[in-house]
Order: C-alpha cells, then sequence, then structure tokens
C-alpha cells in the first residue's frame, strides 16, 4: 500500500512539474516574444509546450531514478506506519481506560452523580 502511494504522489508532482514547465514555454515565453516585437504562429506554442512537458517529465523520471526519491518515499511511509502501530498498541491501555470512565460517566445514573460530584466541586 506504501509503496503504490509513493508512487502516486511523485508520479503527481512530476505531472505538475512537468505542466508548470509546458505553460511557461508555451505561454510566457510566446508573450514575451510577442511584446518584443516578433510574430507568433499559434502552432509553435502548442507543439513548444508538448515537446517541454515530455522532456520536462523524462527529466524527471531520470533524476527520480537516479536519487531514489521513490523509493526513499515508500522507506519513510513505511516507517512512519510501523512507529503509529507502535505508539497505538502502547496507547491501547490509556485509549480503554478512557472509555471506560465515560461509559461509566456518561452512561449510568451513578456514574452521572459521580461524574457531577468529582467535576463540579461537590
Amino acid at each position: 500500500m506504501e509503496t503504490m502511494l509513493a508512487h502516486i504522489a511523485t508520479d503527481i508532482a512530476k505531472g505538475l512539474i512537468a505542466a508548470g514547465a509546458a505553460y511557461f514555454a508555451s505561454g510566457v515565453l510566446p508573450a514575451i516574444a510577442v511584446s518584443m516585437g516578433a510574430s507568433v504562429v499559434a502552432v509553435i506554442p502548442v507543439v513548444a509546450g508538448i515537446a517541454v512537458a515530455i522532456a520536462a517529465g523524462m527529466l524527471l523520471n531520470l533524476v527520480d531514478n537516479k536519487l531514489g526519491l521513490t523509493e526513499k518515499l515508500v522507506d519513510a511511509l513505511v516507517q512512519h506506519k510501523e512507529s503509529w502501530a507502535t505508539a497505538m498498541k502502547e496507547n491501547k491501555r490509556s485509549v480503554e481506560l478512557v472509555r471506560r470512565e465515560t461509559n461509566y460517566y456518561l452512561g449510568s445514573t451513578r456514574g452521572n452523580l459521580d461524574f457531577i460530584r468529582r467535576f463540579g466541586g461537590l
């Protein structure tokens, strides 16, 4: 489960970065060129955006494979899950105590009176 979550998260991040680069290449750069007096054919920004998106995606995959970012994220998620499970086992007793006290104080007439005496200052 952690592996799938890590792969999905890194793929989404890479897609967003590639989309941003494509937007910059197809929108901002032609706007700068037009403002400087150059004429831009309508197809050029679209082709440039597609080319930049593909190139950025491939580059991000290379960087991810070289640095192992997805695998590091998988390891971090597994460690976090294990530490969370350990903490839950340690806190199980206190959770059971709170549950029993809540059922006693709020679930019975005698518990209601004890609650008022204990916390109401009577």
